[in-house]
């Protein structure tokens, strides 16, 4: 499920970080305390999903390649370096 780098720049990073589920780098209670974040908080958009499973879980399970293209989408988005 990879989003076009046309929309949201920072839609395809968050949208990878659902691999996370597919390598088994969540535990059962991780994903549990996710899914039932997002249905509390009723927000299913990228930032409603990073903020129901929290920085903390994602620096620690996510590859750093997945990271590195986070940050890179955001300084693009905010002007900190020159998008290609």
């Amino acid at each position: 499920m990879e989003s076009s780098p046309r929309g949201n720049d920072l839609d395809a990073p968050v949208a990878r970080l659902c691999l996370l589920l597919e390598e088994d780098r969540l535990s059962r209670e991780d994903l549990t305390q996710w899914l039932v974040g997002v249905e509390a908080s009723g927000d299913g958009s990228p930032a409603g999903l990073v903020e129901a499973l929290g920085w903390e879980t994602i620096v620690a399970t996510a590859p750093d390649e997945l990271l590195l293209g986070v940050i890179d989408a955001l300084a693009a988005k905010v002007g900190l370096s020159h998008a290609e």
